[in-house]
């Protein structure tokens, strides 16, 4: 039962934030596969970003990081801004949310080519050693807000009412399911 008194409260205490797990990191040809959990363990629905706003690569270790939030983005004015995917999770329920990943991916390095060009740096995502998903989650639904006002944050970023960090080491993994 919702307690209306208390801001959409739970019975019991505050909303929690969704449990959360990488159930699948795979190389499938020329994409990557990933497969996320999520439960519900509320009383009301919870309602998080579907869509991957960022990809973050670090060569050296090994650690990719994907993005579904829009927390820490900036707003470029005249670039257009595509919201992202809201999905929802049931009260009491368990979803699962497959994202397709490029197995490679091109990053602008910050530094100039040799040429005066711009650097840019293949990253092989699929070769990834750990993965670490940050999630952003609410517990209303995103609508767009149509007032007139001077947009001073990403609309997404505004509605998030925490961000979820979860990680999977895929070494273990794939020495025990015997990838390479």
């Amino acid at each position: 039962m919702i307690d209306s008194k208390s801001g959409g409260k739970d019975e019991g205490g505050e909303f929690r934030p969704p449990v959360a797990e990488v159930r699948t990191f795979e190389k499938a040809g020329d994409k990557t596969k990933l497969v996320l959990r999520f439960v519900n363990n509320n009383t009301r629905a919870l309602h998080y970003i579907g869509d991957v706003r960022r990809l973050l690569f670090d060569p050296g270790s090994g650690k990719l990081q994907v993005l579904l939030t829009d927390a820490g983005r900036q707003i470029i004015p005249g670039i257009a801004h595509v919201e992202p995917r809201f999905r929802i999770v049931d009260p009491g329920a368990t979803a699962e949310i497959e994202l397709q990943l490029p197995a490679r991916a091109v990053h602008m390095t910050g530094a100039a080519d040799p040429n005066g060009g711009v650097a840019l740096e293949e990253w092989d995502i699929a070769n990834a050693t750990e993965i670490e998903v940050v999630c952003g989650w609410s517990d209303t639904p995103f609508y767009h807000d149509t007032r007139p006002a001077q947009m001073k944050d990403l609309p997404a970023n505004l509605w998030e009412k925490g961000a979820i960090t979860f990680t999977k080491n895929l070494i273990a993994n794939s020495a025990a399911e015997g990838r390479n």
